[in-house]
């Protein structure tokens, strides 16, 4: 799934020159900035530790509604990306069954098995709360720190997880940049309820977010204009996401039946 990420010359050089106008760093109280912290604690923790370390000292970037409407919109690549990425996940479930499982389903049929249906479904209830603890336990920035600062929660999601899987990737190895196009992919695993083919998915998506950040960074040489550019593109394409999260909960309710 190979989407060409375009935007006018103008867009990218009004970036550019105005980047050091951005101002994203929040001040706290008191002075100084919040320095943006990767998760550390739980399932993020463990991926966290593999990825490369920041490019020393980062702030916590505030994407302010002002902020991105001076960036191109991105909406033609965000819904080409759903597009191909609600494609992807219809072929993956079709053709490789499996696929069709999420977490949560999983352990309510292996537990169904063991204990009959009834007793099976009252034993799955807490592994899944367990489970669901385990995967969302983080630590470091949250998304919080960004509603904080009147940041729309996608823009403020999307910019958490730039700054998580993407901030510095100009200086990674080619190696080091798909760990972390996989990381991110495999992070989503907090949704439980969705396919696991959708994890599949979500990792080809993270690779273009991450095409995006370096070829934004090609042009400007900075790497806050870059982490802004590619959250501009996930927020956008996390807007339009709501139809693949149709999608992906369609597919395990129609399983279920099966």
């Amino acid at each position: 799934m190979l989407i060409h990420i375009t935007s006018s010359e103008r867009g990218v050089s009004a970036m550019a020159h105005e980047n050091n106008r951005f101002n994203l760093s929040g001040v706290l109280e008191g002075g100084g900035v919040r320095q943006f912290r990767r998760p550390d604690k739980g399932v993020s923790g463990v991926l966290s530790r593999l990825l490369p370390p920041l490019p020393g000292f980062v702030p916590v970037w505030y994407p302010t509604p002002a902020v991105l409407r001076r960036l191109p919109s991105y909406r033609l690549a965000a819904f080409g990306l759903l597009v191909g990425a609600v494609t992807l996940l219809i072929m993956l479930v079709l053709t490789i069954p499996w696929m069709r499982t999420s977490p949560a389903t999983l352990v309510f049929t292996t537990t169904g098995h063991l204990f009959g249906d009834l007793w099976g479904t009252v034993a799955g209830v807490p592994i899944i709360i367990l489970l669901f603890v385990m995967v969302s336990k983080a630590g470091g920035t949250t998304i919080l720190h960004y509603k904080a600062h009147g940041v729309k929660f996608w823009d403020g999601a999307a910019m958490y997880e730039e700054q998580w899987f993407r901030t510095g990737a100009e200086k990674w190895s080619p190696g080091q940049r798909v760990y972390s196009t996989i990381a991110f992919g495999a992070v989503h695993v907090v949704n439980i309820i969705y396919p696991i083919g959708s994890l599949i998915v979500v990792t080809l998506v993270g690779g273009v977010f991450m095409a995006c950040y370096l070829r934004v960074y090609r042009r400007t040489g900075d790497t806050q204009a870059a982490t802004l550019a590619s959250t501009k593109l996930h927020a956008t394409y996390n807007r339009f996401a709501i139809v693949y999260m149709a999608v992906a909960l369609l597919i395990v309710a129609a399983t279920s039946f099966i």
